[in-house]
């Protein structure tokens, strides 16, 4: 009885050992093609399945056990030109290492020298809504520095390149 025990056990070590040998892993690095930075947080996915992952703060991947065969590997990135590879083959009990070059899109932003601040008026997430108040406003007030403005509407945040402006926790002080 214990010599089959042992053959059962020895034949089930077998077996998961050549079942594990027939997979193969994908690794490798993001990369920006200009500055050869890595690029954390792009996402590495397998056209046609739902196996992908993001990589890490280094710019890396990793995706295990991929059967064997031919795969099609989609990169992407906000700001970047999404990349499909084609013909990435993944050989059994092997690592394949693949670097990522991604291309900027280059988008560039024309300042026109106006600036516009956008914020909902009314925030969900407070408790208080947002109030807009002008210089006539100010005016009215028994007080005219700014700290003591503050003092009334809450936190301050300073619009930069705005000479004339605050905004002030959602409060726009022009």
């Amino acid at each position: 009885m214990r010599d089959k025990i042992k053959y059962i056990i020895i034949s089930l070590l077998i077996f998961c050992s050549v079942i594990s040998a027939q997979r193969g892993d994908l690794v490798g690095k993001v990369i920006d093609s200009n500055n050869k930075e890595p690029i954390i947080g792009a996402t590495v996915r397998i056209v046609g399945t739902n196996m992908g992952m993001q990589t890490d703060v280094d710019g890396e991947y990793y995706l295990p056990n991929l059967r064997p065969g031919i795969y099609k590997i989609q990169v992407s990135y906000i700001g970047y030109h999404t990349k499909t590879i084609t013909d990435i083959t993944i050989t059994s009990g092997k690592i394949n290492f693949q670097i990522f070059e991604l291309d900027d899109e280059g988008v560039q932003l024309n300042w026109d020298g106006d600036c516009f601040v956008c914020k909902k008026l009314i925030e969900k997430s407070e408790a208080a809504t947002s109030y807009i108040i002008t210089q006539e406003d100010i005016k009215s007030l028994p007080t005219r520095s700014i700290s003591s403005i503050i003092g009334i509407v809450g936190a301050v945040n300073m619009i930069s390149g705005m000479s004339s402006s605050a905004n002030l926790g959602g409060t726009i002080i022009q």
